[in-house]
């Protein structure tokens, strides 16, 4: 199936299905783990649509996993932007300044190198992050503790939650609720909003 110079949609429907989109800003619906996708580079910005489990391709830079399995996500050394579904995900990045949103559900979002954004907003979502991996940053709309090597948070929405730092360096940037910010060692809690710092 190939498009052609337009913002394509792609979709199978069933079947080992390969996908050439061309230029343009194209979407992929794939549905299968046999499905191909094949976008070269320059091609604009691509967007997968996944109900299976899926790593993106080359010069792919958007995943969004669909239905409500338990499924995961892949992304690829070019800056992506990964979307869970409504279940349990695991979101993994690679070398780019990556954004993983798990969506519903408690998921585990593993940013990899560059600088990554993680958005949560479940009390058992998880963000991975190793020593030396880029300056990392936190949007979280519930109350959390920075997990280790991320260093700056900014909480989301309105309500009254609070956030503590860790070992890193911090920046901490509350909502526009009463927030409570907490640092710790080497921390440095930037405020905004109606705020507690301690």
């Amino acid at each position: 199936m190939t498009g052609l110079g337009g913002n394509d949609t792609l979709s199978g429907l069933g079947g080992l299905d390969t996908f050439v989109g061309g230029i343009g800003n194209d979407t992929y619906i794939v549905d299968s783990s046999d499905d191909i996708v094949v976008e070269l580079a320059a091609e604009g910005t691509d967007l997968v649509q996944s109900s299976v489990t899926y790593t993106l391709v080359d010069n792919v830079e958007k995943l969004t996993l669909t239905g409500a399995a338990v499924i995961d996500g892949t992304g690829n050394n070019v800056v992506n932007v990964i979307t869970g579904n409504s279940a349990s995900n695991t979101l993994t990045g690679f070398d780019g300044n990556d954004t993983l949103n798990g969506g519903g559900g408690a998921d585990t979002l593993v940013g990899g190198g560059g600088n990554d954004t993680y958005v949560v907003d479940n009390v058992s979502d998880m963000t991975v992050e190793f020593a030396g991996e880029g300056t990392d940053t936190v949007q979280s709309s519930i109350t959390i503790a920075l997990a280790d090597n991320v260093e700056n948070l900014s909480l989301t929405g309105g309500a009254a939650i609070g956030a503590t730092g860790n070992d890193s360096a911090n920046t901490m940037i509350g909502n526009t609720g009463a927030n409570t910010l907490v640092g710790a060692s080497a921390t440095t809690s930037s405020m905004e909003g109606l705020e507690t710092t301690t």
